[in-house]
């Protein structure tokens, strides 16, 4: 009977061990964390986009998309929002700025307004933004 009380007595004890070292290996890291310094950055025409980045934005724009994209010492940033039913529809860029681990990009869409005329065809909002090449990991919001 004391063997017994004895092996449950580890077999409880192991269990306990083990679940707090998987529990303190689990956490939370903050990617966002606070804003280090402002990025300038240029919102690109068409015509200034990479042709490489342009097929990919191509490709991809009737479903919402973030994309990312490094040449020459240069980092563009696409976000676009997928097939809307009209046109007059406009893109934001409400901050990009860096953290401790991430280059952030804030960016909101602006629907049409309610007397505004506006096309009847499907249209395809995206925005790509040009900044000086870094090595962090964008985060989209």
């Amino acid at each position: 009977m004391e063997a017994r009380k004895a092996v449950r007595s580890v077999i409880g004890l192991l269990a306990v061990a083990w679940i707090g070292l998987a529990a303190a290996g689990c956490g939370i890291e903050d990617t966002n964390g606070s804003k280090i310094e402002d990025v300038e950055f240029t919102v690109l025409e068409e015509e200034a986009v990479p042709e490489e980045l342009k097929q990919e934005i191509e490709e991809r724009k009737e479903m919402d998309f973030k994309l990312t994209y490094e040449d020459n010492g240069k980092l563009y940033i696409a976000r676009g929002y997928g097939e809307k039913e009209t046109g007059g529809y406009s893109i934001s860029v409400k901050d990009v700025y860096l953290t401790q681990n991430a280059l952030c990009f804030v960016t909101t869409l602006i629907g049409p307004g309610e007397n505004e005329t506006v096309a009847k065809a499907p249209s395809f909002p995206y925005i790509v933004v040009e900044v000086t090449k870094c090595d962090k990991n964008v985060l989209f919001e």
